[in-house]
């Protein structure tokens, strides 16, 4: 009868160690990282890449989902950036490195997979992130606007 308890109270402790694990992995240092944002800079610099249209309140916004809209400049035959086109594609966290979180960016309709970077949050919010589209391109920086 004794066994019959501790088996059963085992399996009660264990059902409630089960039911209070999260679905979706944690991260150190991941907070809200979901938010418009504004280019300003690229690394290392290039002359021929246009940062942004100076009239453009976002170049980035990214949802709730991890869904994004990332405006991507050209220049006209003025020499002035304007949008050029606009990609649109997921975020998904994978990892953090002394609570920076990173991941992937994959682009619809594209077999490009980028990488984005976190930086530390400020109150769970982030306010700066670092985009790479592939390895030895250029990194784009972007700051928070909302």
């Amino acid at each position: 009868m004794k066994k019959l308890k501790i088996t059963i109270l085992s399996l009660i402790i264990l059902t409630l160690i089960a039911s209070c694990t999260e679905d979706d992995p944690a991260y150190p240092g991941l907070g809200r990282f979901n938010g418009k944002y504004k280019i300003h800079g690229v690394y290392p610099y290039d002359s021929n890449i246009c940062l942004s249209d100076v009239n453009s309140p976002n170049d980035l916004e990214i949802d709730s989902n991890g869904r994004f809209k990332r405006k991507i400049y050209t220049k006209n035959a003025n020499n002035e950036c304007v949008v050029g086109e606009i990609l649109e594609g997921e975020i998904e966290i994978t990892g953090s490195f002394y609570e920076r979180p990173f991941g992937e960016i994959r682009y619809d309709n594209s077999d490009i997979v980028g990488r984005i970077d976190i930086k530390l949050s400020e109150n769970g919010i982030h306010n700066e992130l670092i985009i790479h589209d592939r390895i030895g391109k250029p990194q784009y920086f972007y700051y928070r606007t909302d």
